[in-house]
């Protein structure tokens, strides 16, 4: 019996551990070319006076070298307010191992602009003060081009770098322009891990047969 509750706990706890990696909001973890396909989806979220400012980045690997990562980046301006205009302008998050080169090796129509922290200038003044910033527009500093509610977009970005032991990005804002103000939005759950229905159906199974050892054992005593 104490066998088959080691086995449960056991079960339970490898779910935990596949639902923290899976569903991690926030973070994208690269370990090598065989994540090569993998879709990452960053959702932001912000409360502000007037509405809700919400959009999502979905980050498609496409090659992996040790010298360079390729994404296929697809945006889009999820707010309902209903108010005109209300910008997704800008996009940005953190890289590690040390990142030495970005760049669009496609544009899109709207987001046509990416630079690094290092080619900023002065980047503690920067909107979004991050290593790497995608944005619409002259600059990420620029509020006056964006994606509006509805609008979607995809373009590939190239980062440089010496990814021999992998990659992650991390620390993704977004930033939003327009009626409500301008605005720096956080991922939608702050990094939270979200439970997905195939580790809840584990979680399940396993309290599952956590009750059945416990139902048998208590037969047995009485």
């Amino acid at each position: 019996m104490n066998n088959m509750k080691k086995i449960c706990y056991a079960c339970i706890a490898s779910a935990l551990l596949a639902f923290g990696m899976q569903a991690q909001a926030g973070l994208i973890t690269i370990d090598g070319a065989s994540d090569v396909g993998n879709i990452y989806t960053i959702n932001y979220s912000l409360d502000v006076t007037g509405g809700t400012l919400t959009g999502l980045t979905e980050f498609t690997l496409k090659e992996f070298e040790p010298e360079q990562v390729v994404f296929e980046i697809y945006a889009k301006n999820t707010s309902t307010t209903g108010l005109d205009p209300i910008r997704f302008t800008s996009f940005a998050f953190d890289a590690s191992p040390a990142v030495t080169s970005v760049s669009l090796k496609t544009t899109g129509d709207v987001f046509d602009g990416v630079t690094l922290k290092a080619d900023q200038g002065n980047p503690t003044n920067a909107p979004l003060s991050l290593d790497i910033c995608v944005f619409a527009g002259s600059s990420c500093a620029s509020g006056s081009v964006g994606l509006l509610e509805g609008q979607d977009d995809t373009l590939k970005l190239a980062i440089g770098g010496d990814f021999s032991n992998g990659l992650v990005l991390s620390d993704f804002l977004a930033r939003f322009t327009g009626e409500l103000g301008s605005h720096k939005v956080p991922p939608a759950n702050g990094g939270t891990p979200v439970p997905e229905p195939g580790v809840l159906g584990l979680l399940g199974l396993g309290l599952a047969g956590l009750g059945l050892a416990a139902r048998r054992r208590h037969k047995r005593i009485g």
